[in-house]
């Protein structure tokens, strides 16, 4: 039984880990998006 609940704690971590590493490449992006939009107002 303990290793089931091992596999489901390593589980619900790695989930919270990928969910991190997801926003954390959303926010770069949307970082990037905005930098582009900046650079294309001054250049209108």
């Amino acid at each position: 039984m303990d290793t089931v609940e091992n596999f489901m704690d390593n589980l619900e971590k790695d989930q919270r880990r990928r969910q991190q590493e997801h926003l954390e490449r959303r926010k770069e992006r949307e970082g990037e998006l905005g930098k582009l939009k900046e650079t294309l107002t001054k250049l209108k």
